[in-house]
């Protein structure tokens, strides 16, 4: 009851998830749609309305290397959820005509998809892929990300 106060009511079941997954583990019985019914509603926090061109533009001018640039470029061009960018590889982008790029998102999952970006953001990725490869090949030790 404490941690409503100190807490958004959307991080409660990170607190309670690994308490029942305990006490399940370990055969105690508790009565856990009772406890549910305790916890707050979840509030939403944000997802109102899409990032505007102002928006997008001032990030731009915020980001001071080519690897954040490239990164506001893809997630604002593709709409993908942050989510899917640790698992992206090089194998994953495929050129287009027009200065495109294909980009598999999600791979071997079943919700797995293409998505292509704007010539804009292409560039933006050649750009940090460039710079990336200009410090691997001036410090072999150093790695780029």
């Amino acid at each position: 009851m404490d941690l409503k106060k100190r807490y958004s009511p959307n991080s409660l079941p990170t607190f309670y998830y690994p308490l029942q997954t305990f006490f399940d583990a370990n055969d105690v019985e508790l009565k856990w749609k009772k406890i549910k019914r305790l916890l707050p509603k979840k509030v939403k926090l944000s997802g109102e309305e899409a990032y505007t061109t102002h928006d997008v533009k001032k990030m731009l001018d915020f980001a001071l290397t080519a690897r954040n640039r490239a990164l506001i470029h893809f997630l604002a061009s593709k709409g993908v959820r942050v989510g899917a960018i640790p698992e992206l590889r090089l194998k994953h982008l495929t050129e287009m005509p027009m200065g495109c790029k294909s980009v598999l998102i999600y791979d071997d999952s079943t919700e797995e998809y293409n998505a292509f970006l704007t010539p804009e953001s292409s560039l933006s990725l050649d750009s940090y892929f460039k710079e990336a490869e200009r410090r691997r090949t001036s410090d072999p030790q150093q790695s780029c990300f």
